[in-house]
């Protein structure tokens, strides 16, 4: 199964048990650390519980791996790493704080994204991981830190994800994201 099939097949599962605005991102050039990004809204943290359970369950049926899951559905965010797919799973008032899709902004929406490997926007040069202040690599930031079990204030990631440059971070931010930013330069 590709990694597009595999995203798509995620999507259709986490619409069937309940999952609601789901998006799926084409990220292919645009991210180092993944090729497709799927986000979902859950009405509850039993919700977001299955919709997890789903998402495992579907991977496994794929003949895929997760790499690495993170969060709880207390939380109202999960993170479900499946390399070359990451699974988003908010509730809606964590979907909206941390707004990952503005991240993205640039990159298609994969049911907008033809079948091929054209290039995300043929006419917009796409944000490579050489350029650390990019919102692409603000959102690689974010997503590594998250998944590490990186403990994140609400400061720390208004600062990652609204554009602060990272010489203007506490030193202790600097300090937890060092590891994270020299695998996404």
């Amino acid at each position: 199964m590709t990694a597009e099939q595999l995203a798509r097949a995620i999507a259709a599962a986490l619409e069937e048990k309940g999952g609601v605005d789901i998006k799926v991102i084409d990220l292919r050039g645009a991210s180092p650390i993944t090729d497709y990004c799927v986000i979902a809204t859950g009405t509850s943290a039993p919700n977001l519980k299955a919709l997890a359970t789903q998402t495992a369950n579907t991977v496994r049926q794929s003949g895929s791996q997760i790499h690495r899951t993170n969060g709880d559905s207390e939380s109202g965010w999960l993170v479900i790493d499946c390399f070359d797919v990451i699974v988003h799973v908010f509730t809606a008032e964590a979907r909206a704080y941390y707004a990952i899709e503005r991240l993205w902004d640039k990159a298609r929406q994969l049911a907008d994204a033809p079948l091929d490997n054209s290039p995300a926007s043929p006419s917009e040069p796409t944000p490579t991981a050489t350029e650390p202040e990019s919102p692409t690599a603000r959102a690689d930031l974010l997503i590594n830190l998250q998944i590490s079990g990186v403990a994140l204030s609400e400061t720390d990631r208004k600062l990652i994800t609204e554009g602060v440059p990272v010489n203007q971070w506490p030193e202790e931010l600097r300090t937890k994201a060092r590891p994270f930013l020299r695998t996404i330069r």
